[in-house]
């Protein structure tokens, strides 16, 4: 009896990470391109990305509970040199020019 319980508790160990890894992020797969899911996904995204407002990071896919393909997108915004330059006027170069 106590066999068929550690042989139970071991299957349902097997199939809960079985089902935890199905839904695993994973990057784009080599038959899609980054720059077509961004166009059709991701239309405000990419048109940002072609205006140079943002960097495109990483687009990951998975598959969700229905078997759609859903994907994620990690970019971050791209600063200009030139706000740094405005930071430091106003705040070591002015307030040296008062005294």
């Amino acid at each position: 009896m106590k066999q068929l319980s550690k042989i139970s508790i071991l299957a349902s160990l097997i199939l809960l990470t079985a089902a935890c890894s199905t839904y695993k992020w994973s990057t784009l797969s080599n038959d899609m391109s980054v720059e077509q899911v961004m166009q059709e996904k991701f239309p405000t995204l990419y048109a940002k990305s072609k205006a140079g407002e943002i960097i495109i990071d990483k687009v990951e896919q998975r598959v969700d509970k229905n078997g759609e393909i859903i994907f994620r997108v990690r970019y971050t915004k791209k600063t200009s040199d030139d706000d740094m330059d405005t930071f430091i006027q106003q705040t070591i170069y002015d307030p040296l020019l008062n005294h």
